[in-house]
């Protein structure tokens, strides 16, 4: 006998009208007809919870993560690709003298490697929720650990989800997981825990003038065109302001430069406590409150007034892991100034080359014809496939610190018979600067600091911090910082460490980014610039020490 679903949907509705004329109340099922052959059929009863369910699905949730990261992946490729197609075009309209067209084509440009960098960082999420899936399924509050993750892909989704679709499911997944309100409050910006760089990689505002300039630049250099940069927009000093340019320094530290050289990326750091919040204060009487281990020369019985600093001192971190020797004593004179008793101040030749593999032997030159006791590189380019073995000179000590990605890199020489040792402190490996200690009492930090990288924050508390807890040890050890500071607030450290910038003229363009910072200034002379090595447009800056090295 076949039972057909007419006679089934009969059945059912005959069964329902009978209980409930009997006054019992029967649950509400959804009924499953079958075709049988012969024999007797039985129905499959799912409950309506069941069908209904308002939990997720944790594995269309899974699923939707692998795909994202894959369209990811390929869109990635496909404009990075793109956009370099579109630079060929740009530089064909610089040397055509269709500079304004250019610039309508770099805006473009750099709208695609926003959008490139906020689907790496998109796809990044997926990749940590799909490596923490078996933890999501378990917990029944949101971790703090995943909040980040989970309230940005729900925020960006919608942003997103014209090119990747599945970012849309994965948004709907996590908002039955954690709760509608929370999506709600996700999707409308009102959680803190959004990313602050994706927001910055996917607003709506058009790239400041001084980022187009930059653009044209590098492309007109890439590919051997003649163009003139607008003299106005370069002198803006509002290159870092810009929340473009500055992806999450609240702070404003690293905002206060020009921007230049060639470009490194950075990584996402969050800013350091140490400077969070820099409140504008009056200018203080009398110097402020150091920690009372810390001693500076400026502290001691025989210093001159000391400069008034404009912001506080963050608390110095246990950094040190090598002691360095005690310097030369630093003698007080009649007049106050510090007279350096056996002690031979070193010339220091400071270069950013925007690669030093291409142009080392333009580089030895130089050398040669200076004779500089130390010589700082910035963006050396040194890598695993350019190891920095490859680049010593004779009769000075190598120390590096290589590049992590595009771009980047720092080197110190110093002459062997100032017997240098590498000074080891704690930092983040994202940050690039090497510290040397040689005979004499001097410690050298050479840095670099690539435009729009977000580790200004880190790197400034790092310097800070090294310097603090040196001079605490050795009160009176001289030190030089030296390095491409781009956007970097120099004058914040000269405030908080007593140190003055001997570098006065532009080195790159019209900015001044290329800068020795020393605690001993009048022991120097004023700075050489030297023409630039390779294809650079970076100055050599060459600093020599006074006949008579008084400070």
């Amino acid at each position: 006998m076949i039972e057909t679903d007419r006679e089934v949907g009969l059945s059912l509705r005959s069964e329902s009208l009978g209980a409930s004329r009997e006054g019992v109340s029967s649950p509400v099922c959804i009924v499953f007809p079958t075709i049988t052959f012969g024999f007797e059929s039985r129905r499959r009863v799912a409950p309506l919870s069941t069908m209904f369910s308002s939990g997720p699905n944790y594995t269309k949730l899974k699923t939707n993560l692998r795909l994202s990261i894959n369209r990811l992946k390929l869109l990635e490729k496909k404009k990075t690709e793109l956009a370099q197609k579109a630079r060929k075009e740009i530089a064909d309209y610089l040397s055509t003298g269709k500079t304004e067209r250019a610039k309508i084509r770099v805006e473009h440009i750099i709208r695609e490697d926003y959008l490139v960098e906020a689907m790496e960082v998109t796809e990044m999420y997926c990749d940590l929720l799909l490596a923490r899936y078996g933890l999501i399924q378990q917990m029944k509050d949101l971790d703090e650990g995943l909040a980040e993750a989970v309230s940005s892909l729900i925020w960006a989704a919608p942003r997103l989800q014209t090119d990747v679709a599945e970012l849309k499911v994965i948004a709907d997944q996590l908002t039955l997981k954690f709760g509608k309100p929370y999506g709600q409050a996700c999707r409308e910006q009102q959680v803190t825990t959004i990313s602050e760089r994706l927001i910055h990689k996917l607003s709506v505002q058009a790239p400041p003038k001084v980022l187009v300039e930059k653009y044209l630049i590098e492309i007109a250099k890439n590919y051997n065109v003649e163009y003139e940069p607008d003299p106005q927009v370069m002198r803006e000093d509002e290159w870092g302001k810009d929340p473009l340019i500055s992806l999450d320094e609240k702070n404003n530290l690293g905002n206060d430069g020009a921007g230049g050289g060639g470009g490194g990326g950075g990584v996402n750091i969050p800013p350091a406590a140490g400077f969070i919040g820099y409140p504008p204060q009056p200018m203080p009487q009398q110097p402020f409150a150091y920690p009372a281990s810390v001693l500076f020369p400026t502290q001691m019985p025989h210093e001159a007034p000391a400069l008034p600093a404009k912001q506080p001192l963050p608390e110095p971190q246990s950094s040190w892991e090598s002691p360095l020797s005690p310097a030369s004593a630093l003698q007080p004179s009649c007049e106050g100034s510090r007279v350096l008793v056996g002690v031979r101040v070193p010339s220091i030749l400071l270069t950013n080359p925007q690669s030093l593999t291409n142009c080392f032997e333009e580089f030895k030159e130089v050398v040669a014809c200076h004779n500089p006791d130390i010589i700082v590189v910035s963006e050396t380019w040194f890598s695993e496939t350019r190891p920095a073995m490859q680049h010593n000179l004779a009769g000075y000590k190598l120390f590096h610190d290589d590049r992590v990605g595009r771009g980047g890199g720092v080197a110190v020489y110093a002459r062997e018979s100032l017997n240098p040792q590498e000074v080891h402190l704690k930092a983040p490996p994202e940050l690039e600067c090497v510290w040397v200690a040689v005979d004499g009492g001097m410690v050298v930090c050479g840095l670099y600091h690539a435009p729009r990288a977000p580790t200004g924050p880190a790197l400034m508390d790092q310097i800070v911090n090294s310097v603090v807890d040196i001079r605490s040890r050795s009160p009176s050890m001289m030190f030089a910082v030296a390095g491409d500071f781009n956007n970097l607030p120099h004058n914040r450290l000269c405030a908080c460490l007593n140190l003055t910038n001997l570098v006065q003229e532009p080195t790159h363009l019209n900015s001044t980014i290329d800068l020795v910072l020393t605690d001993t200034a009048e022991a120097f002379d004023q700075p050489r610039l030297l023409p630039p090595i390779g294809r650079s447009q970076h100055s050599c800056v060459l600093v020599t020490p006074k006949t008579h090295q008084v400070c």
